[in-house]
């Protein structure tokens, strides 16, 4: 019990010394665990739409009347619209954020390393 409670106390600790990274470490959690509260705004932004392309956006000039079946145009409308290319973009949103975070790692690690050098 005793290991439970100095464990508590240590996150505790950690969170009190460190809000800017737990406030990180808690959005990049809720966008692995459910990566729409990510995707739907920022296809949203570029003018994806529930009903379709929102007029006068990026996404309506980028749509042609030879749109392809399976084109990123396609994947990114479908999931818009809450449609098989939901799975795509979420896949997509967590291999980013998980390759972010090992880029920004891989760094930190590289420059650890070439200071001690």
């Amino acid at each position: 019990m005793e290991s439970i409670l100095a464990a508590g106390k240590t996150v505790g600790d950690y969170i009190v010394e460190n809000p800017g990274r737990t406030a990180l470490y808690a959005a990049q959690g809720v966008a692995i665990i459910a990566p729409s509260v990510v995707f739907t705004p920022v296809l949203g932004a570029v003018g994806f739409g529930v009903a379709g392309p929102i007029a006068n956006s990026i996404a309506a000039g980028c749509q042609t009347a030879t749109t392809a079946t399976g084109s990123i145009f396609a994947v990114a409308q479908s999931a818009a619209m809450g449609g098989a290319g939901t799975a795509t973009a979420g896949l997509i949103t967590q291999g980013v954020i998980v390759g972010g975070n090992a880029v920004v790692r891989g760094g930190q690690l590289a420059a650890r390393f070439w200071r001690w050098a």
